[in-house]
């Protein structure tokens, strides 16, 4: 079962679905046999209403909607007011594989392959993941759970969010690597403003930090759970810094 569209079915959201490659790579098999392995040939395709398929056709249609319109979420991450989680996440998404920094915090130097999604729901309710990225190098595979946040994180997003994401991620995701014969890491992440003061929510924070680390050792089965990645950032600046 392709849990990631049935949760997506569940929440009544329309949009893309992220599709991890265990589930891209069983769904196409089950294409592949219900087309008995035949592929349509063409440079055009239309879908046939009447059979309900996707058809090849010899007629090349030009879209007319506007194009124009810049997609780039870096004016308005600038301008937005208090709330800007979204615009954070967006930014990642269109910046992850261009910003030097968020390459370097983010990525190994170098690695074989990529996979990175956003809002992945991990839960017939209304958990997600804020942005997940699973890396594959030549002798492991990295896992990142990114949970974001615009204002200092408190210490309730360790000790209630990022332990249930963990375990998903090490139930559902991890056991469709262990074939690859490398060892998967989680790399638990924080994205979110710095605390410039040292308040009572710092040092819970910080407390919550420390005690997060030294219990990741039994927290997975299929893999293998890292120290918690703080990560900053400022946009107040242009570009974003991200340290």
């Amino acid at each position: 079962m392709c849990w990631s569209m049935i949760y997506r079915k569940l929440t009544g959201m329309r949009g893309c679905s992220f599709l991890t490659n265990h589930e891209s790579d069983s769904i196409e098999r089950l294409l592949d046999a219900e087309n008995n392995s035949s592929f349509l040939r063409n440079g055009d395709f239309c879908y046939d209403s009447k059979t309900q398929e996707i058809v090849a056709s010899n007629t090349q249609n030009q879209y007319t909607g506007i194009t124009t319109v810049s997609l780039s979420i870096d004016n308005r991450l600038f301008n937005v007011g208090n709330s800007h989680e979204g615009h954070v996440q967006a930014y990642i998404m269109q910046n992850y594989d261009r910003h030097p920094q968020l390459i370097s915090k983010l990525f190994p130097s170098t690695f074989i392959k990529l996979w990175i999604g956003n809002e992945v729901i991990c839960s017939v309710g209304e958990k997600r993941i804020d942005i997940l990225t699973c890396i594959e190098t030549n002798n492991e595979i990295q896992i990142r759970v990114i949970e974001l946040k615009d204002e200092p994180p408190l210490a309730s997003l360790i000790t209630n969010q990022i332990p249930w994401y963990i375990k998903w991620v090490d139930q559902y995701i991890a056991p469709n690597l262990l074939s690859k014969n490398k060892p998967v890491t989680i790399i638990p992440t924080i994205f979110a403003y710095e605390y410039k003061r040292n308040t009572k929510n710092k040092r819970d924070f910080d407390s919550a930090v420390v005690n997060f680390n030294n219990q990741t050792r039994n927290m997975c089965s299929n893999a293998t759970v890292n120290n918690l990645d703080c990560i900053y950032y400022d946009r107040t600046q242009n570009p974003i810094k991200i340290y």
